[in-house]
């Protein structure tokens, strides 16, 4: 009689031909192989959307970069346009005829 694995680890009482005891080792592979198949598409799907979410935080990396560049210069725009304000206020004061025109 030959090995086999099913017989090996759970032994099983009443089966005795050695038909019945292939079909029990072939269920038996065919859900082992289906739990590896199964276990690979997890990992591949934990990867994948391990990739993707590293992929999102580079990009958020990037576009909080830009959005601090962007307000730099809005910060310089705006105190450039504020000096110009307060120079024209200035020139106002101090010469009373440019404030009519």
């Amino acid at each position: 009689m030959t090995h086999h694995l099913k017989t090996a680890i759970f032994p099983i009482q009443g089966v005795q031909s050695e038909y019945e005891l292939q079909t029990i080792d072939l269920i038996f592979a065919m859900i082992v192989v289906g739990l590896v198949v199964f276990a690979g598409y997890i990992a591949i799907r934990l990867w994948r959307d391990y990739a993707l979410s590293q992929a999102i935080h580079r990009n958020l990396s990037y576009i909080d970069e830009i959005l601090e560049r962007l307000r730099r210069i809005n910060d310089e725009v705006a105190r450039k346009k504020r000096k110009a304000e307060n120079e024209k206020k200035g020139s106002a004061v101090n010469n009373p005829t440019r404030l009519h025109g």
